[in-house]
């Protein structure tokens, strides 16, 4: 016969057995509190062997033929099997010609190319360019930005943007120790320079498949109308930017100067320079919508289909776009954070994560249902003056006014300005806005 005590304990022991199992499950469901330090350089994802494009077949107009040419023809462009016309192509936003591949230089980096370049020019209405050249790419490119200039005239006038250059495709080698390869799968807006640059695609090192699903960058309307905010940035705060503001703002998070600047070990620091990155990524991403709203998906893109989608208030993994206390910490941490697979963690660390927040607060301001007073209903040329006004209110926060001592003051002070821009939408909305998508932040002007 078993002694009563004895019982008495080991039942006691299988309930503390299954309670603890219990425990231990539901601490698995909770993401870890601790973040593992990063192991991994992400910056070499950006070098690697590219895929040579080629040039069309000498089909294109010649300069002299280009006086009688008929602007009104049709172009045949090869891949999307639709008729353009040729007018549309004439972008008065860029300096023409356009190089294609190329040796040059670009804010005292220099692009090495393994051919010499050549200038853009329209091919004649028989004939196509050929998917996968240069030209291709060329077209591509310029066919949003021809459409934003035809569709939102106003704003450009208001604006009076300064000319950019355009780099298609061009190979920028980078040789070290311990990284050698060329820049692939990126696209980047130097602000000294006023350049745009689309680099080819290619193979990182170890990888056997293309981003995007094996789609360029350069199909993708949204890339080049995000570069080209970037310039409009660049252009609303020109006279008060700062002359050392010379780092070129990649459209995703492997920026091309942490290749040459970093080394593995050093410690990360985080500024308000860091913070305005942010904000430009954010401005960026919400001017690309409304230039072009009916081409502003991002199908297939990866990481970035929902978290640097506007129409998202969730990034890929499920979090929710927000600045956290919790995301703050990241965010300034002086620890690189290993993240893991972007559907399962966020990547606080991205200068364009934290933007994705402003833009998709922009978003709710602007776009979705709610109470505008007795505003009427704003068209897209309408918002892109102003977002383009809260622009020029952070230059000027950042380099006259220099409010906002820390990352955290500044990006509050930040997200306060996206009122005074919208100063006539609902103040009860814009508080709610505020409130939902800053939690780590407290406005006075809404309690």
């Amino acid at each position: 016969m078993v002694d009563s005590s004895i019982k008495l304990s080991y039942d006691d022991f299988m309930k503390i057995l299954i309670l603890l199992s219990v425990t231990l499950s539901l601490v698995s469901c909770f993401k870890p509190v601790t973040r593992r330090v990063m192991k991994k350089n992400v910056y070499k994802l950006s070098l690697g062997t590219p895929i040579m494009p080629f040039h069309s077949k000498d089909m294109c107009v010649k300069s002299e033929d280009q006086a009688s040419y008929n602007p009104a023809s049709e172009l045949l462009i090869s891949g999307e099997k639709t008729l353009k016309s040729i007018s549309s192509l004439n972008s008065q936003l860029f300096r023409a010609p356009y190089l294609l591949s190329g040796e040059f230089n670009l804010a005292g980096r220099k692009m090495v190319t393994l051919e010499d370049g050549v200038d853009f020019s329209f091919c004649k209405v028989s004939d196509v360019y050929e998917y996968g050249s240069y030209e291709d790419a060329a077209v591509s490119i310029m066919q949003p930005i021809s459409e934003f200039e035809k569709n939102h005239s106003k704003f450009i006038k208001k604006i009076n943007p300064e000319k950019l250059e355009l780099k298609v495709l061009p190979l920028m080698g980078f040789d070290s120790p311990k990284y050698t390869g060329h820049m692939i799968n990126n696209a980047f807006y130097s602000p000294s320079a006023k350049t745009v640059v689309f680099l080819p695609q290619g193979f990182a090192p170890g990888q056997s498949t293309i981003p995007f699903g094996g789609t360029p960058l350069w199909k993708f309307p949204m890339v080049m109308m995000h570069e080209y905010g970037h310039h409009i940035f660049s252009t609303v705060s020109s006279k008060i930017y700062s002359d050392d503001y010379d780092h070129e703002l990649c459209f995703d998070n492997r920026n091309i100067n942490d290749i040459s600047s970093q080394t593995k070990g050093d410690k990360r620091e985080i500024d308000k320079h860091d913070a305005l990155g942010a904000l430009n990524e954010g401005f960026a991403d919400i001017f690309a919508f409304y230039a072009q709203k009916d081409k502003s998906q991002l199908v297939n893109m990866g990481c970035m289909t929902e978290s640097r989608d506007v129409k998202f208030d969730t990034f890929l993994s499920g979090d929710k776009k927000e600045i956290s206390e919790r995301v703050l910490a990241d965010f300034i941490s002086s620890t690189d954070i290993d993240y893991g697979l972007c559907y399962k963690e966020t990547n606080y660390q991205d200068i364009h994560i934290i933007g994705a927040v402003y833009a998709r607060a922009w978003y709710e301001l602007l776009d979705e249902p709610g109470e505008r007073g007795n505003q009427r209903e704003l068209k897209d040329q309408d918002k892109l003056i102003i977002i383009s006004n809260w622009a020029k209110k952070i230059g000027r926060s950042y380099y006259i006014d220099n409010t906002g001592s820390t990352v955290k003051e500044f990006l509050k002070i930040s997200a306060e300005l996206m009122t005074k821009a919208a100063s006539k939408i609902n103040k009860d909305k814009s508080c709610r806005v505020l409130e939902k998508y800053f939690p780590a932040f407290e406005f006075n002007s809404c309690i």
